[in-house]
């Protein structure tokens, strides 16, 4: 992703490259999109010109969220589609299950992309990570989805490591110390068996439907939490893949439920190499339900849903690790 990043803002004359007034726009466009990025994600790009100080993490959202509802206003069709190959092969391969039942085709899509890669953007730019891409289905078939054997973790602890030093000299044997004086300490904590998921969270006094006896603002799952008070984190998908905008969270007989609307109208994503929809990415309007309420039991996982060619379209993508299964 960062050298396709650096070919269209910085690369020699193709087709793909971006003038600067598309740049800025495309940066306006990108800080736009920002509130509407969930809070799993701990870091959000800020510009383009920054892009070379940009963590793995911030490429990994730009890739399988932000590229496909940001990039098809300034890249030529030809280019726009290449790059959904790409996109649409990433988020196979990081599926829990698709990473298996997909991995066949994921890398006839692999090939193609590897094999265009070189027309699009010439021989010269053709260099060893983009060849190596090819065997990203075999490591994923072997080793499980992509991110179950990533490097990301490490790029997010390094910050922390960097965090418990206290002056320049000898840093590892700080860092030894810091360690052991941590895990001295988490040993003499008392650790409950379980905690069990959801747990409703920041309660309000607003009056919700249903026969609801209480309110609140954020329901907490075990690696990922839905709200109603913040728009980017109000969204998820249904057990019948039918996508929820939440209005509510409240308390039915002491369990947890969600309030919402569901959307009515789901199409594809035309560029891409497959039907969208077969990847739980969908194109979504804004013509809505009335209000119903959901049992925890019939939500599947969080959703993503992002503005797309239009105020009144939007992208929706499945987030990536957060099966409810896994999450109670």
């Amino acid at each position: 992703m960062k050298k396709l990043l650096h070919l269209w803002l910085k690369g020699p004359r193709i087709a793909a490259r971006l003038s600067g007034e598309q740049i800025k726009n495309m940066t306006s466009d990108m800080v736009y999109l920002k509130k509407y990025v969930c809070s799993e994600f701990v870091r959000v790009p800020n510009s383009f010109k920054e892009v070379d100080k940009w963590k793995a993490t911030e490429f990994r959202l730009f890739l399988l969220f932000l590229s496909p509802v940001l990039l098809y206003k300034y890249l030529p069709s030809t280019y726009m589609k290449h790059l959904l190959v790409f996109h649409c092969v990433i988020r196979i391969l990081c599926h829990p299950q698709d990473y298996k039942k997909k991995n066949e085709y994921a890398k006839k899509l692999l090939l193609y992309f590897v094999q265009c890669y070189s027309d699009l953007y010439g021989t010269e730019n053709m260099i060893y990570t983009v060849h190596n891409l090819i065997h990203s289905s075999d490591d994923a078939k072997q080793f499980g989805p992509l991110d179950s054997f990533s490097a990301f973790p490490f790029e997010n602890h390094l910050h922390s490591l960097k965090k418990i030093l206290r002056k320049h000299e000898k840093p590892l044997q700080q860092i030894d110390r810091r360690i052991i004086e941590r895990n001295a300490a988490s040993k003499l904590k008392i650790w409950p068996n379980a905690v069990k998921y959801p747990i409703p969270v920041s309660q309000n006094n607003n009056k919700i439907p249903f026969q609801c006896s209480e309110s609140y603002d954020i329901l907490q799952m075990r690696y990922f939490k839905l709200s109603c008070s913040k728009v980017a984190d109000s969204f998820c998908f249904l057990q019948n893949n039918k996508i929820v905008k939440i209005r509510h969270i409240g308390l039915q007989n002491g369990t947890p439920v969600i309030i919402g609307q569901e959307y009515i109208n789901y199409s594809s994503y035309t560029l891409y190499p497959c039907d969208s929809r077969h990847i739980n990415v969908f194109v979504i309007d804004d013509d809505l339900t009335e209000l119903k309420y959901f049992p925890i039991s019939e939500i599947s996982k969080k959703a993503v849903v992002l503005p797309w060619n239009g105020k009144e379209r939007f992208c929706a993508f499945p987030l990536l690790h957060s099966d409810i299964l896994e999450g109670i």
